[in-house]
């Protein structure tokens, strides 16, 4: 009984923590999407796909987001640093 509680705790844990496109687009209309999408878009941790979507969503919702000039500069350094391919 002790290891199934464990695993619907991890379980539920790690569905917590991931982005679906579904909260991509509820991202939009919230107040903190932006930053939300942003940080999306930023971490290495989600998929290419999400990353997209977030960035896509980013410029849908063109309003003005203190997150937009800080993703921008660390996307640039974040390039910057990346050896060349």
């Amino acid at each position: 009984m002790e290891r199934l509680c464990t695993a619907i705790l991890l379980a539920s844990a790690t569905a917590a923590c991931s982005v679906t496109p579904a909260n991509i687009e509820q991202w939009k209309t919230t107040q903190k999407g932006p930053d939300k999408l942003a940080a999306v878009l930023l971490d290495d941790k989600y998929t290419p796909e999400i990353r997209g979507r977030a960035a896509i969503a980013l410029a849908e919702v063109n309003s003005p987001s203190s997150s937009m000039p800080a993703c921008i500069e660390r996307s640039v350094a974040r390039r910057s640093l990346s050896p060349a391919l």
